[in-house]
C-alpha cells in the first residue's frame, strides 16, 4: 500500500484585543467579523483589561488586530499571540485583515 501525504493548508485565525466603551474596538469588530465571515476563519475577541499580561503587552494601543497562521485547538490567547502578526492596531480596515489572512495561508 501506497502512503500518500497530504499537505496541511494553514488555518488562520484572527484575535482582536478590545475593551469596554472603545469605539474603535466597536469598528474593529465589525471589520473583524465581515473579513473572517468571508475568508471562512475563525476569530476571537479579547478584553485587555480582563487579562493582566495582555493588558501589559497592549496598554492603551487597542483595538489591536493580529493573525496566527494556524489556529491550535482549544488554544490560549497567550498560545495564539505566540507567532501571530499584526495586522494593525486603532484604524482597521478589511483589506489589511484579508490580506493578513492570505499571507497565514501561504497564499
Amino acid at each position: 500500500m501506497v502512503e500518500q501525504q497530504v499537505e496541511r493548508t494553514p488555518t488562520p485565525h484572527i484575535l482582536l484585543m478590545t475593551r469596554a466603551a472603545c469605539h474603535l474596538c466597536d469598528e474593529a469588530t465589525v471589520v473583524v467579523v465581515q473579513a473572517a465571515d468571508a475568508a471562512a476563519v475563525s476569530w476571537s475577541g479579547h478584553d485587555v483589561d480582563a487579562d493582566p499580561e495582555l493588558r501589559a503587552e497592549f496598554g492603551d494601543r487597542v483595538p489591536v488586530v493580529l493573525v496566527a497562521s494556524d489556529h491550535p485547538d482549544g488554544g490560549s490567547a497567550d498560545a495564539l499571540l505566540d507567532g501571530a502578526t499584526e495586522v494593525g492596531h486603532f484604524r482597521i480596515t478589511r483589506a489589511a485583515v484579508t490580506d493578513a489572512i492570505d499571507r497565514a495561508r501561504g497564499r
